[in-house]
Formats: C-alpha cells, structure tokens, sequence
C-alpha cells in the first residue's frame, strides 16, 4: 500500500462520446484536405463510423490471429489510400525536400515586377532582392532574412498590389537561406484544422502528400514562418476561429512556434488575427515607380517583340488615364499589354474587360458576353457568401443556376459543363491549391465580373457590404455610377468608400437632391448632421452654393429670395455633382470644424532634469490621446466612427527619451525614441542604451526618432487632430478634408 501512496488515477476521456469525437478529430487529419468545414465533418464523420463498425466485428473474432490488422486495412475502411496515406512528421528528410522543392518553385510572371515592401509609420523600407537591386534606385533593403526574423507581420495592400507574388518571391529567397515558409491559402482553412492549412501548403510545393501531423511540427517550430494569404478577405466566423488557433503559437512561453504573416486587403482586419497587446510589424506593398513602369513596359515590349516602343511615352498615356491606379503593378501590366497593342486606355474597369476580351481572341472564343454575364452571376453567388473559392461540384451547381435565368438567350449549347470548359479555356478560372479548389485568375477578375453582373441587373447589390466586397463595389461604381441604391448601402456599410465613390453619382443635382441629402445624413448616423440646416444658391453662372444658415429646413434660394445676401452673411462652398457627391462635401466641411488648423505654437524651454521632461511629454501624450478620443466621438458615431477609430487606434506612445541634452541642435534638447503602444509610457534612458536602439537599423523592433522640442512644439490639440487626419488618410479620404477651404466662397 505504501508503494501507491503517490499514484494517481487520472482520467484524460470522460465518456465514449468524447473518446469517439477524438478519433472523428484524429481521423480529419488523415483524409485528404476538404473545401469546407461542413464537409470535413462529414467525412471524418463517415469514416470513423466505418471503423468502429469494422472495429467491432474484427474484436469478436475468436482466433487472435484474425483479430491482428494492417496499415492497408485500415486504409482501405477509412477511405485513404496507403500509398498516399500522410502519417509521417516533418523530419529532417521531409524538410529538406521541401526546401529543394520551394527554390525551385515555378517563377511568377518574369514581367511583372517584384515590389517592394515599406513599413507603416516607420523608415520606409524596401524588400529589393538581387536581381532587382539595379532598378531598385537607393531603396534600403530589407533583406528576406530580416522579415522572417519578424515574429508578426500584418502584410496588407489593395487587390493586384502584389501580395502573393512577394510571398511567393519571399518563399522562394528564405529557402535559400534553409528557412522554411509555408504559405497558406486562408480560403481553404477549415475552421479548428489549422494543420491541415498548413499541410496543403506545404503538400502544394513538395508535390505529395505532407500530413497534418507534419503540418503541427511546423507550427511549433521557431524557425519556420507560415504565411496565411487572404485573412482579411475572410467571413468573420472563419477568423475568429483561425485566431484562436493561431493565438496557441502567440501564447507559447518557451520561444517556440513558427513566424505568422498574416495577408490581406485590409490591416484593421490583419491585426485582428493577433493578440490586442502584441507588437505587429505593419508592412504593405510599396507602389510602382516610374522606373518600375518604364521596366515593365520594356519587358512587355521583348516579349511580344515590339520594336521601336518609348516607354516614357508609354508609361504617361497610362497614367494619364488611371492615375495612381498606374501605381498598381496588376492594373498596370494589363494596361501596358493593352497599350502596346494600340488599344485606348479609358478606365479600370475598361481594362479589365479589354483584357479579357484579349484572352478570349488569343483563343479564337466568340460568344465571349454570354459567358462572362454567366461567370459573373457565379462569381456574385460566392462573393455574397464572402467566398472568393469553390469546390469543383459546387462551382458547377453555381454555374448552372446562373444560365437558368437566361436559358431562352444562351440557347441549349451553353451549360454548365460548357460554360466551366470555356472559362479554363481561355484562362479565366483555374484550380487552386493542394486540394483543388476552382478560383478565379485573380480575386480582383471576380471582382470586376460580379459588378459587371450588377450593373446588368443579373445580380443585387450584396445589402450587407463587408470590407472583402469593396473592390467589386469600386468597379460597380465605376461601370454604372452611383444611384440612390448603392448609395444608401454604402453609406450605411461603409461610409469612407462612399466618400471615395461620390464622385461617380453622375445624377443631375436638381431641387428634389435636397431630401435626398437629408436622407444620407441621417444614414450615417454622425452626431451633428442628424437634421442638417443648409440652404442651396444657384447663381448666375449655374454655380451651386451650399449655405449654412441655421435654418430647420433646407430651401433653394434664387436672386429674388435672398441667396445673394445670404451666401454675402453666412458664406459657402461651392457643389457640384449629384447629391451623394453634395452630402459628402457639406459632411467634410462640418467634420472639419472639429479639427484644429494650426493655431498658436507652445512654447518650450528645456527643463534642467530629465525627469521633468519625461513629465511634460507624459503629460502632453495622455492629452493628445484623450483629445484624439473626444475629436472623433464628437463628429462621428454609429459605424464611421468604428471604422476611423480601427484605423487611429492604438493612440499610446511608449517613448524613451535620453538622460542628456544634445548640444548638436540650434535650440538644445532631448532625443526621444517613439513607437505606438496600446498605453502610454515615457521613461529616461541611459545614453548608452538609448544609442543603441537605432530606428533605422532595428528591424525587429523599431523606434522612430524625435526630440522634446519637436514633440512639445505642438499642442495637445493640434496633435490629436493629426492622429485624425492620419486615421482619415489610410481610409483614403485625406483629401475629404482639406478640399473644403478651396472650396470656400465668401461674397464681400
């Protein structure tokens, strides 16, 4: 009895049930990789019920013999081939293969340029890799090695920026090197399998089966970075979920656990993935320069061998067409292309469409409408879904409820079958990743066809914009315009895309757009705007004036009812446009009384310690971040302020600012290392340790310089209005708020 003085019984399954649902668990990570969720569970579901009923009978075998089983038995129940059976870990053979298979990975389009990457809020830094180095100019580098040395990086850029393209680029530089990257297409996570994720990754590039036990043997190990490309683009449900299970590696005390890149659209939704107190390096895609263009179009112009082509030329004809949409290197290879064949350049989405009608020529396709009204109403089911891939059935069942509805103009010959054949054909939709999910080209192709299929009246507007549909309502804008529809969805999903967009409601502003304003405002939900009082004067010349009168109704005025002296007492800005485009001037006006323009500057004479600087800089952070706060409760409520506070936030500083002065500048002073924090701390710091934190070569954990003066020069009010504005400029409005002063009229 003494011996089981320290025995335990411990009791790990409380009941068969629970026993069974482990083996359903163990089971999903033998089969081969599903497309949903609901699938992997009725797979591993079915399976393990053939087991246990082959379990049963084999145990009432009564010679023990009969009672012994093999690897193919096994198999063969649970529908898996032996061959292909992935139960092996991630050894050192496994992963040496992997990384001989990832170097020599089949290369992106040699035409499309490797972009850079620059660190938000931070030195602008460049991921220029050696071949690049000479068109590069004197972009720092930011080497392959450094960003795996990242613990957690929130990759993010619009649609055709080049995010996958550089991961793949980094794949490729970091196997080089001997470190593993696996990248993970986020549309075929299966929500509480993020091995089996990984597993296809790593299964697409080693060309076999890799298991998702090998799949959690990368996750653990510290020198392996995983990629997850498209989080953003996600239901919420499905990133909730890969938040938790990514929150395992994060929560690791012993060092280990892989890197994460988490990729995508959106960096509100990027650094939703990672723990709220973690310190994330915001990275997005650096634009293409004017060297990058000319590159490009000369590379083209090789490869179709063009002779005689200026590419100088070339590059100013695109963008005088698309503006900073030439910045994007996916728009602008396309464009190029278009170009040197002697096409016109009109617009976005008139290169999307001509381009596709190019690959439908280089494959001698008629009928080419037909098809795409069909691609697009399919493409506009699964976006509705906020899915960008499908399986292979699915995608027929889509296809095939998209030709129902226009069966009388298609005719018998177009079907689904058909239908899937030719979009191969002409290269429009492919299969994807290890399990073979069918996808578009690109997600900016669905994009482009679902809004087509919107303006067509073939689909609806989805009711419920989520961030991943904001491409598609950008090129449903561009196509169609702007009506009172898309409007009110916009403004009431997304309200600075709706900014960004007035500019296509071509309506004529007419007396009957005043209801119309009144309507948007209240859409928005914003606090001073809820009955907003102006009045409108149209003068001579057909200008429109709006006028701030503080009177309960909105009128129209004229030159015989007092618009002169009106616009003389209380002065205007001029409008033009339909009224979405209207509202959203009269609301950047309002919203920028809020904001402070400039005013007084503090004055600042150094204190003698160290400790009473820290204090002042302490005291004026906390300021600034409480003011920030009451600025945008102040002019925002309901969604628009949700949106801009994601984007300001986290509004803390932690600042270490240095124990001596620096005699170096004309008004002595203090330096200052900042960097942004969820709470705001300032501490003194030694001379020695504050030089050795050098924000320009701190990769890993970087600090922006400034000084006591620099920061103190500026009042708290003053600062918090440009923490706004920031947040403003990466919704993409910055300009919302400036315009208004040049609009200003005032009669004297």
């Amino acid at each position: 009895m003494d011996g089981l003085r320290n025995a335990a019984v411990i009791d790990t399954v409380a009941s068969g049930d629970a026993l069974f649902d482990q083996a359903v668990h163990l089971i999903a990570t033998l089969l081969p990789a599903p497309v949903t969720a609901a699938e992997s569970a009725d797979a591993a579901q079915n399976a393990t019920n053939a087991l246990y009923r082959f379990l049963l009978k084999v145990a009432s075998r009564p010679n023990s013999r009969d009672r012994l089983l093999s690897k193919a038995q096994l198999a063969a129940v649970i529908g898996v081939d032996e061959e292909n059976l992935p139960i092996g870990g991630w050894d050192q053979g496994n992963r040496n293969a992997y990384l001989t298979a990832a170097v020599s990975a089949s290369r992106t389009d040699p035409a499309l340029v490797q972009l850079g990457l620059t660190e938000i809020d931070s030195t602008p830094l460049a991921l220029r890799y050696a071949e690049l180095v000479s068109r590069a100019g004197d972009s720092e580098e930011l080497s392959a090695a450094d960003l795996a040395s990242l613990k957690k990086v929130a990759l993010f850029g619009d649609t055709g920026c080049g995010k996958s393209t550089t991961l793949e680029q980094l794949r490729r530089e970091l196997a080089r090197a001997g470190t593993v990257l696996v990248i993970g297409r986020a549309e075929l996570y299966v929500e509480g399998q993020l091995p089996l994720l990984v597993a296809g990754g790593a299964s697409l590039i080693a060309g076999r089966s890799v298991s998702a036990r090998a799949g959690r043997d990368i996750l653990a190990d510290h020198q392996a970075v995983l990629a997850i490309d498209g989080f953003s683009e996600l239901p919420h449900e499905q990133r909730m979920s890969l938040k938790q299970e990514l929150s395992l590696i994060f929560r690791s005390q012993d060092g280990r656990g892989c890197n994460v890149i988490l990729a995508g659209r959106d960096r509100v939704a990027l650094r939703f993935g990672f723990p709220n107190d973690s310190d994330v390096k915001d990275v997005t895609i650096s634009h293409l320069s004017q060297a990058d263009q000319r590159w490009i179009v000369d590379q083209i112009a090789e490869s179709e061998s063009i002779a005689g082509v200026e590419s100088n030329q070339v590059v100013r004809w695109i963008s005088r067409s698309l503006g900073d949409g030439a910045r994007n290197p996916l728009l602008f290879r396309m464009a190029a292309s278009l170009a040197l064949q002697g096409q016109e350049i009109a617009s976005r989405a008139a290169v999307y469409r001509q381009f596709l009608e190019a690959l439908a020529e280089r494959c001698n396709y008629g009928h080419l409408d037909l098809l795409l009204a069909v691609a697009g109403t399919a493409f506009s089911s699964l976006l509705d879904e906020q899915k960008r891939y499908s399986d292979h059935f699915d995608w027929r069942l889509r296809l095939r409820r998209a030709i129902e509805p226009i069966a009388d103009i298609v005719g018998p010959e177009l079907t689904a079958s058909s239908a899937d054949e030719d979009l191969r054909r002409i290269g429009l939709v492919r299969n994807f990743g290890h399990s073979g999910a069918v996808a578009a080209l690109h997600d900016s192709f669905a994009d482009f066809l679902s809004a087509q299929a919107i303006a067509r009246g073939l689909s609806g507007i989805p009711e419920g914009a989520a961030s991943s549909d904001e491409q598609r309502l950008i090129f449903l804008a561009e196509i169609d315009g702007v009506g009172h529809d898309l409007a009110s969805i916009l403004l009431r999903s997304m309200p600075f895309l709706a900014i960004r967009l007035s500019v296509y409601d071509r309506r004529q502003f007419t007396a009957a757009s005043a209801a119309y304003i009144r309507d948007y405002f209240a859409m928005i939900e914003t606090v001073q705007q809820q009955n907003p009082d102006f009045d409108y004067f149209e003068d001579r010349r057909g200008r429109i004036f709006f006028i701030d009168t503080n009177e309960p109704d909105g009128r129209w005025l004229s030159e015989h009812n007092g618009g002169p002296s009106a616009l003389k007492t209380f002065g205007g800005i001029q409008v033009e446009g339909g009224p979405l485009h209207v509202m959203t001037q009269i609301w950047g006006r309002k919203i920028r009384s809020h904001l402070d323009d400039g005013g007084s500057q503090s004055a600042y004479y150094p204190p003698v310690s160290a400790s009473e600087d820290a204090e002042l800089i302490r005291t004026h952070l906390l300021e600034t971040e409480r003011l920030a706060r009451s600025i945008i409760d102040e002019a925002f409520t309901g969604f628009a302020r949700s949106q801009l506070l994601d984007q300001v936030e986290p509004l803390g500083r932690t600042i270490l600012i240095r124990e001596t002065i620096s005699e170096q500048k004309s008004v002595p002073s203090r330096g200052l290392r900042v960097r942004r924090s969820i709470e705001t701390s300032v501490e003194v710091a030694k001379d020695s340790y504050f030089d050795s934190v050098n924000s320009e070569n701190s990769v890993v954990d970087h600090w922006n310089s400034s000084s006591v003066d620099v920061i103190l020069s500026q009042p708290p009010r003053r600062a918090a209005s440009e923490r706004v504005i920031d947040g403003l400029k990466r919704l993409g409005v910055e300009g919302w708020i400036k315009a208004r002063d040049r609009r200003q009229v005032r009669s004297h």
